[in-house]
């Protein structure tokens, strides 16, 4: 099986969480598959499109076009093709898609040269990476698939007049499969007329996290999200400065834009004392923390999946999460509690209720009902049928 990947976001050296999930998921992939071939298409996603708005972005990008090279890294069943690539709006002359259609067309010709034949191209959310697998499949007659990782779906500026932007419909009415990563996702699209639509939900390496014995003497609380208001990292602040009881930490595992605002409400409500702001956590040392955090909450306004949910569960944790999507389907009776969005009152009591309860969550028990739903064998299966049936269709 040989499959070219269109990300519209992929893990760079600038910033090495954004897409993270996509190429450990390809990776886990080769590893149960190892006959299979992986042709993944990067032109610098993360800084590609151009704004005035945003002037300083804007210089950025452009600096990195000029002075960036393409590369081509490869190994045992995965490549990354890279050509810088910028893009502006369609409004300005030479603006639009064209570009990033092109620079892509470049890679998969690259691909052709390495092997027989692609059998699938895999694009990963609608715009712009659905659309250029729509532009490659008429050229080529190869089939693609899109799996829609966008939420809140779809983002407002891919709505005009409460229709879907013609680029965007075009890339789902085409595509043989739309996938998404829950129920709640695959309702979203189901709502636009977006027919085809599976769910697989996304996998965690269980390789990777796992149960270890290390011991913490607190009882630890903590988040992992980035500082972004739709993660509700306020909510669960004034959450905390509602619990009386004060034996307990949280750490919080993230950074972003609000970073100074949520550290000055910390300090506002008082509970500073209770909160280690760790930043930026690698890949490799996360499930270190997972292991020594007690219980893993997630405050956020809207998850189209809530993969450090999976990743808590992996690690035998128990979880806290808000009805916000995705995380309704991971939370279960066995591994954790459900609360509302945007609800500080109804958060604390989940929290409090959960400690002191602590002993009911058997992390064994959570461990396999992770190894069941959501391990990479499990995963995997789904994915090898779905290129499996768009091939022979």
């Amino acid at each position: 099986m040989n499959i070219f990947v269109i990300p519209t976001w992929y893990p760079s050296a600038n910033n090495p969480i954004q897409g993270s999930f996509i190429k450990e998921q390809i990776l886990c992939y080769l590893r149960d598959y190892p006959d299979s071939n992986f042709f993944i298409s990067l032109w610098g996603q993360e800084s590609s499109f151009l704004s005035l708005r945003h002037p300083m972005a804007l210089i950025k990008s452009i600096s990195k076009y000029i002075y960036s090279n393409a590369e081509i890294k490869e190994q045992k069943g995965y490549t990354e093709f890279y050509t810088p690539e910028i893009c502006w709006s369609e409004r300005i002359s030479s603006g639009g898609l064209e570009r990033l259609v092109d620079v892509n067309k470049k890679h998969l010709l690259m691909a052709l040269e390495r092997c027989d034949s692609i059998n699938v191209i895999h694009a990963h959310v609608g715009f712009p990476a659905g659309y250029i697998a729509y532009r490659l499949s008429k050229e080529f007659d190869i089939p693609y698939i899109i799996t829609e990782h966008m939420g809140p779906f779809p983002f407002p500026e891919f709505i005009r007049n409460g229709e879907l932007i013609e680029n965007i419909r075009l890339a789902y009415s085409n595509s043989s499969y739309n996938v998404v990563v829950s129920e709640f996702m695959a309702d979203k699209l189901k709502s636009h007329n977006i027919k085809n639509v599976e769910i697989i939900p996304n996998f965690v390496d269980e390789n990777v996290f796992f149960p270890d014995s290390v011991k913490n003497d607190s009882f630890i609380f903590m988040t992992v999200c980035g500082f972004y208001p739709i993660k509700g990292l306020d909510i669960l602040l004034k959450a905390i400065s509602e619990i009386k009881n004060e034996n307990f930490l949280c750490w919080i595992i993230g950074e972003g834009e609000l970073s100074q605002y949520y550290k000055k409400l910390a300090v506002n409500l008082n509970i500073n004392s209770k909160i280690r702001w760790v930043g930026r956590v690698s890949r490799t040392e996360i499930n270190n923390f997972f292991n020594l955090a007690s219980c893993i909450v997630s405050p956020s306004h809207f998850e189209s999946f809530g993969i450090t949910l999976a990743e808590a569960i992996a690690c035998g944790k128990p979880i806290i999460a808000t009805r916000s999507g995705g995380p309704e389907m991971i939370v279960n009776k066995a591994n954790g509690l459900l609360v509302d969005c945007d609800d500080p009152s109804q958060l604390a009591n989940a929290m409090l209720d959960l400690q002191q309860r602590y002993e009911d969550y058997n992390p064994q028990l959570i461990r396999n009902d992770f190894l069941n739903r959501f391990s990479s064998k499990i995963i995997n299966i789904k994915w090898e049928n779905i290129y499996y049936k768009v091939c022979n269709q």
